[in-house]
């Protein structure tokens, strides 16, 4: 077992498929009084070089991979409630999924 982060709070890990990166939330802000807030990060895990993968401000969590490695569907509350999300692995190209009732925990299935 090797620490991957060394500060913070990293949550919801989800490896690729390729077991080349590991993509995370990493919380900002949690306590009384703080709702928390959290964005998608990417970590390349020979590397581990991280990059931010979401920037909004609000709450993106529970990342999780297409079966090809090439999209990560995760919830965000940017559009009000907590809705699906999907993205390239790089982070481009965001587009809400659902926009009705409450949305959570996504998990792409690899088969």
């Amino acid at each position: 077992v090797q620490r991957l982060t060394d500060q913070g709070y990293a949550v919801s890990p989800a490896w690729s498929p390729n077991g080349q990166f590991l993509a995370f939330a990493w919380i900002r802000a949690y306590g009384p009084g703080e709702p928390g807030s959290s964005d998608i990060y990417l970590m390349d895990v020979v590397s581990k070089q991280w990059v931010q993968l979401t920037h909004d401000g609000g709450r993106n969590d529970f990342p999780s991979w297409s079966p090809d490695s090439r999209h990560i569907v995760f919830q965000s509350n940017r559009s009000g409630g907590l809705q699906l999300w999907t993205m390239l692995a790089d982070g481009s190209k965001q587009t809400q999924l659902t926009n009705t009732g409450t949305n959570t925990q996504p998990n792409w299935s690899w088969k």
